[in-house]
């Protein structure tokens, strides 16, 4: 009997050791989660600083301008000079004859008495003349036919394939860039020429347009910023900026860049709506 109860006591005493009571478990539980709760605040307000200076690094970027009263009206004049240019360039467009309506057009403006006229001035270089003189003349006869037929007949429908027509709108909107730059800058306060009578074998390299629209950028990442937010079913400001998910991406305004473009959305976005979509071919 006394050898029973020993055995019982050492069990009692080992459990004691190797589990300790419910109340100090319950009561380090606790003390952890208060501690945890007392470390959130201080995690969350961290957290919320590095997100505002990442915001504010990323609208330090030279290429963004800020979105201000006076940015958004020379924005939504480059808009404007855009919807002009596209317009011009749409109506060329659907001036054009019909594929084999122009090829027609074409085979009898090259056989009228006027492109013979023209050809006729062959007979005006002498035998003599150098071959120098002779290329100058055959050039000379050559873009006479061409102007010739594009009276007569118009531009030629077949010119403008799909990357002809994307590239002319690259140049579009380089040029209407140009009314983006601020007083004294390139461009400024001056509609880009568009007389909309380009050809489909004039563009521009892209470092050209870089060099002569030092705005293009600028006024493609204006676009950028502008839609999302204007796009937004609701924003929430967060610290210092209200940020907003994008395509891809997440867009950050300062409280400033908020209060305008929600007062000017919906008259820059009728604005944007008519220079994001393609311009049809001819037919």
């Amino acid at each position: 009997m006394t050898l029973r109860v020993t055995s019982l006591l050492m069990a009692a005493c080992v459990m004691a050791v190797v589990a300790p009571p419910a109340q100090a478990q319950i009561g380090g539980f606790l003390k952890k989660k208060a501690k945890e709760a007392a470390q959130a605040p201080v995690q969350q307000q961290q957290a919320q600083q590095q997100a505002d200076e990442a915001a504010a690094r990323a609208l330090s970027a030279p290429d963004i301008v800020p979105i201000t009263e006076e940015s958004t009206a020379r924005f939504a004049r480059a808009l404007d000079v855009e919807i002009r240019l596209r317009g011009e360039f749409r109506a060329m467009l659907a001036s054009m004859k019909p594929r084999e309506e122009y090829e027609e057009c074409k085979g009898e403006a090259s056989m009228s008495p006027e492109a013979q006229q023209i050809a006729l001035g062959m007979a005006n270089i002498s035998d003599k003349g150098t071959p120098a003189e002779m290329q100058k003349a055959m050039l000379k006869i050559s873009r006479d036919i061409e102007a010739l037929i594009v009276k007569k007949c118009g531009g030629d429908p077949g010119g403008w394939s799909d990357g002809k027509r994307a590239e002319r709108l690259r140049e579009i909107e380089a040029e209407a860039s140009d009314a983006f730059a601020p007083s004294g800058g390139a461009g400024a306060g001056e509609e880009p020429a568009g007389d909309g009578l380009h050809g489909p074998s004039w563009r521009p390299t892209d470092e050209a347009q870089t060099d002569a629209h030092p705005y293009l950028r600028k006024y493609a990442i204006a676009k950028e910023r502008w839609i999302p937010f204007c796009a937004a079913e609701a924003t929430k400001a967060e610290g210092k900026y209200t940020r907003v998910k994008g395509q891809g991406a997440q867009y950050v305004y300062t409280v400033e860049e908020a209060q305008v473009l929600s007062q000017h959305c919906p008259d820059v976005m009728a604005k944007l709506n008519k220079v994001t979509g393609p311009v049809q071919t001819a037919r």
